[in-house]
């Protein structure tokens, strides 16, 4: 329900989860672009093809370069977490020595 930008979809279900960045359908550039500017994403969700207005059907290579995209996303996120706790476990380390 969070997820809905219908708001029909939404009535009734209150509170919902926020954070949700929306981007045009079939458009991978506004994918990146999100993922980019807002290191706070950590997922894409998407309707691989869409049924609330109609059949609505990507462009061919759509899915496969949303899947490239949140791969390098993924890698460069999990590269900084990985960094993150490395950094993390050093302090913890040093704090547990000097007791």
């Amino acid at each position: 329900m969070s997820a809905s930008a219908n708001p029909k979809i939404k009535a009734g279900f209150a509170p919902l989860l926020p954070g949700f960045v929306r981007v045009p359908y079939n458009d991978a550039a506004a994918i990146e672009q999100a993922i980019q500017a807002n290191s706070d994403i950590v997922a894409v969700l998407l309707e691989p093809v869409q049924g609330n207005a109609g059949i609505i059907v990507p462009d061919l290579g759509y899915l496969q370069k949303v899947r490239q995209i949140c791969d390098r996303g993924y890698s460069q996120r999990m590269d900084r977490l990985l960094e993150l706790a490395e950094y993390t476990e050093e302090r913890i380390r040093a704090f547990s020595h000097s007791q």
